[in-house]
């Protein structure tokens, strides 16, 4: 498909809503407490794209007798 000349080019992504994403620190403690007590959180079982945001501020959900 041949591009238009006045077709208007793709607008740019808004600054707020770029992330940087949160590594070690807290993230890895709740992990590794997370694997050595085998405890599964919703946050892993959904795939959570937040995950090392929460994490990172020792914050993890779990699903208690579902």
């Amino acid at each position: 498909m041949p591009v238009n000349e006045t077709s208007t080019p793709p607008l740019k992504k808004p600054d707020w809503l770029k992330t940087v994403a949160a590594i070690g620190g807290d993230f890895d403690n709740v992990r590794e407490v997370s694997r050595k007590f085998q405890l599964h959180t919703v946050c892993d079982a959904s795939h959570c794209p937040n995950i090392r945001e929460c994490w990172s501020e020792r914050s993890a959900t779990f699903m208690i007798l579902g």
